[in-house]
């Protein structure tokens, strides 16, 4: 089955590079098929659907990747150049503009990266430039210094290497530099409540403090949302999911967190009826719910089978 994957995700990257899209997107799917946790293969879907639907180019694309290297080697000039250079040659092209906003936040050039974002967002809205666009305009606005950010950032990096103590100094410390930075609170109480399921009590205190910074982030109401859940506080946890939702309607994963706390609350058909809409926006929550213990006693039912049908 490994090796089935393999060979379909490779000829998908052959078939891709002969910029035959429709066949190359077709043997991608094969894949995902055999295995849906492909992260990668999912990218290369639609970058190949928005090549072939001419959103840009495949030699943009090809300028794209060039930066992307040059930037993960450290080489933040060549990077420029590619990303300019891919949106000079097509200038609908969001991820290219994403890059270059995020280039120009981490070389301080607030004004060069609130550009590029804005332009990212007309075309493709999107949660992640978003937040990234919001980070320029307040440090732009002296909100909380750039140090704060890149400690945060780094923070961020070690969570994702699962060095889980030394990103929680980096975030102490950088509320410690910048009181009002919200994003190092909401972090540092994620690594609570989802990382360590501990120190639950501190993790409900950085939440709703960020959440005072911050009052119309989604993402910070859903951070709020999961630690009163972790707290066995099931009604609260499910009132602030709808919160959450009620701000951003198109993140999964704030459906997902509504339905187990309906779950657990014994609402069956408000946590079904949530989950559906978890599984539409993103079919990964339908293997996730199949893998967790809360929803093992409806595994069997008609209701969850139609929602594991449903996905696409």
């Amino acid at each position: 089955d490994h090796q089935m994957t393999h060979a379909y995700a490779n000829m998908g990257n052959a078939l891709f590079e002969l910029k035959l899209y429709g066949e190359a997107i077709s043997a991608y799917q094969q894949a995902l098929q055999l295995d849906p946790s492909l992260d990668i293969t999912r990218s290369h879907i639609k970058v190949a659907k928005e090549i072939d639907a001419k959103l840009y180019t495949f030699n943009a694309y090809q300028l794209w990747r060039s930066g992307s290297n040059s930037f993960n080697q450290g080489n933040v000039t060549d990077a420029i150049k590619e990303w300019e250079a891919a949106v000079k040659d097509s200038p609908r092209y969001a991820q290219a503009y994403k890059s270059l906003g995020w280039v120009y936040l981490n070389t301080e050039n607030y004004g060069k990266a609130i550009e590029a974002y804005q332009i990212a967002l007309e075309i493709q809205p999107n949660p992640q430039a978003e937040q990234h666009f919001n980070f320029a305009r307040e440090l732009k606005a002296e909100k909380y210094s750039f140090h704060s950010f890149q400690l945060w950032n780094m923070g961020r990096q070690l969570i994702a290497a699962d060095k889980l103590d030394q990103a929680i100094k980096l975030l102490e410390q950088s509320i410690q530099e910048s009181p009002n930075f919200p994003e190092a609170y909401n972090t540092l109480a994620w690594i609570y409540a989802d990382k360590l399921s501990s120190n639950l009590d501190e993790a409900e205190r950085l939440a709703r403090k960020a959440t005072l910074i911050k009052p119309e982030a989604a993402f910070i109401c859903d951070t709020l949302s999961w630690v009163l859940y972790k707290q066995e506080r099931y009604v609260e946890a499910a009132e602030t999911a709808e919160k959450a939702i009620e701000l951003d309607p198109n993140q999964a994963e704030y459906f997902y967190h509504a339905s187990l706390a309906y779950l657990k609350n014994r609402q069956k058909e408000e946590a079904l009826d949530n989950l559906k809409k978890a599984v539409t926006l993103e079919n990964r929550f339908g293997q996730i719910a199949q893998q967790e213990v809360a929803f093992a006693n409806l595994h069997a039912t008609p209701e969850f089978q139609q929602i594991l049908k449903n996905r696409k």
